[in-house]
């Protein structure tokens, strides 16, 4: 499988809304989802006559499995866990003036949970030292990891209003407004005037690369609104060399595993001694969502955590012990339209990016590989759409111990 990297350049307001408008607002996702950019490389295919090639048809799965993942394309390199905390009054990280770092609270809220007898809550508190009072949110979002630290990587949005038009009349329809909330395409950073970009990669088989790569980079506008001047995009689309994937990739989980057990075992040293009879450390690992994950429990029961029975279905391992210990997760409604059809897509209830699923095992190393392949899968429904994305011992549980 070829793996291709796609840059994508706003030059109008951007649209993503993927729910019908509950009211005259009309709300718009903060990043560009798989399901869009796939319409868009096959709306562009379609345009040029070649829905009927099998070139088209192994693509984007007409009749057969597609042959093309398009993930996510997002303003940053991470997402950050829904366990990222930072200052309620001075939010952000700390490259930014006057903000109180960021930090993630899972390991040591993890080892609170386990003492035994239980006895004592985990409340999270800014680790600013002269910080009054000293509340603490989540913080969620995009960064990017820099020279000077770590930066958030935020898409700034505005609000628009528009009056709908009398078809017949092709006049403005009085008391008929309408309101997107939209990404805007630039805005300025101090003195330097910043472009709205978003980076997705695309996994397809090698045989189909080179067309698929012609058919993104002839993409000019994505998401609602073309024929009111919103969603003009340039997009660019390079091939990423690769190895063995799947070798480089246990290598990766193996370390981000044994940093992430060896800071879980150092905080569970420190707090036996509040413990009456504390029982060993667990081998322990986490599966965070990189992206919204539509997760069924025996294929139809709709569910917003990830049990061990639905990991070992995903996984293919039926041995061992797996227990979940702990899931910080929220949910959302995800819908959307469907180009081809010319028909709504279904509305399905997902677990949100960003959530965490923390779990137990006997045995961490016969592990290692179905989950390496696992992040290369994703999880769940709809994955050629950019849902279920997943990383494994995402690394900044360990580095954000400390405030970033």
């Amino acid at each position: 499988m070829a793996q291709l990297r796609v840059l994508i350049t706003a030059q109008s307001p951007l649209c993503f809304s993927e729910r019908r408008p509950g009211g005259q607002f009309r709300t718009s996702t903060e990043f560009v989802s798989g399901a869009v950019l796939r319409g868009a490389a096959a709306g562009v295919m379609v345009r040029e006559g070649l829905e009927g090639e099998a070139d088209f048809q192994r693509l984007f799965g007409v009749g057969q499995p597609a042959q093309a993942v398009f993930r996510c394309a997002y303003p940053g390199d991470g997402v950050l866990p829904a366990t990222a905390l930072s200052c309620k009054d001075y939010s952000g990280f700390r490259t930014t003036a006057e903000a109180h770092g960021v930090f993630d609270g899972l390991i040591t809220m993890l080892c609170f949970e386990q003492l035994q007898p239980p006895g004592f809550l985990y409340i999270p508190r800014c680790l600013q030292a002269d910080c009054e009072p000293g509340r603490a949110d989540a913080f969620d979002g995009f960064y990017t990891q820099t020279a000077d630290g770590y930066r958030q990587r935020r898409v700034p949005q505005r609000l628009l209003t528009r009056v709908s038009i009398n078809r017949l009349r092709m006049a403005a329809e009085p008391e008929l407004l309408y309101s997107p909330v939209v990404l805007t395409e630039a805005w300025w950073e101090g003195e330097r005037p910043v472009q709205a970009q978003f980076s997705g990669t695309v996994t397809v088989e090698d045989a189909l690369a080179d067309r698929l790569s012609t058919a993104l980079q002839a993409i000019t506008h994505l998401g609602s609104g073309a024929a009111r001047g919103l969603g003009q995009v340039s997009a660019a689309c390079e091939a990423v060399p690769s190895g063995d994937g799947l070798a480089e990739r246990i290598t990766e989980i193996r370390h981000r595993a044994e940093a992430f057990q060896a800071q879980v075992e150092a905080d569970w040293s420190a707090l036996q001694p509040l413990c009456s009879s504390p029982p060993d450390c667990p081998q322990v690992f986490t599966v965070n969502l990189r992206s919204d994950a539509i997760l069924k429990q025996r294929g139809w029961l709709p569910t917003t955590v990830l049990t061990p029975d639905l990991l070992r279905e995903a996984t293919g391992v039926q041995g061992g012990n797996l227990t979940l210990l702990r899931s910080v997760s929220s949910h959302d409604y995800r819908g959307g339209w469907h180009t081809a059809r010319r028909l709504p897509k279904d509305t399905e209830l997902i677990t949100r990016r960003g959530s965490v699923f923390v779990f137990a095992v006997d045995n961490l190393e016969g592990w290692l590989e179905p989950l390496a392949r696992l992040e290369l899968q994703a999880i769940g429904m709809r994955i050629e759409e950019g849902f279920g994305e997943v990383r494994i011992c995402d690394a900044f549980h360990v580095e954000g111990r400390n405030r970033l």
